[in-house]
């Protein structure tokens, strides 16, 4: 069910860096989930560190599937606001 901005429009502002709860907001929402939504949820474990600059202990990103993977995010993110 992709219900676009209409769908957003029920959701709350929250602002945390897990990426898979953000996910599961959707998925109660009814909002259509972005492209590869479970490696999108993989991503969590880098937020804070990479955000506050903090020792990261955990694998290295694969730079050029993290580019693509937020890229293919960023076009979900655009078609869903028209």
């Amino acid at each position: 069910m992709d219900q676009g901005c209409d769908g957003f429009s029920r959701l709350e502002e929250v602002r945390i860096h897990d990426l898979g709860r953000l996910l599961e907001l959707l998925r109660e929402t009814g909002v259509g989930l972005p492209p590869d939504a479970d490696r999108v949820d993989e991503l969590t474990i880098y937020a804070v560190p990479m955000r506050y600059d903090e020792l990261l202990d955990a694998e290295p990103l694969e730079r050029d599937a993290t580019v693509a993977l937020v890229g293919e995010v960023g076009v979900w993110a655009a078609t869903q606001l028209r």
